[in-house]
């Protein structure tokens, strides 16, 4: 997989999303991790091969749209 090529997608609960991906037969590549000033990043795979990254944005975080 390339996390590179990952499209990323703006979550409010990355940890929720880690259960729904695992309940529903995905794989998580990268887990929670937190970047300073930006928020919790998680990379996983879903069922069909596809490698996205899910975004739980840090208070003040100024990447994210209001």
């Amino acid at each position: 997989y390339s996390v590179k090529d990952a499209a990323i997608i703006d979550v409010a609960d990355v940890d929720a999303i880690a259960e729904a991906i695992l309940a529903r037969g995905g794989r998580i590549l990268i887990p929670k991790t937190l970047i300073p000033g930006v928020g919790n990043l998680l990379t996983f795979e879903d069922t069909e091969g596809n490698v996205v990254a899910a975004l739980e944005a840090a208070p003040g975080n100024p990447f994210v749209a209001p």
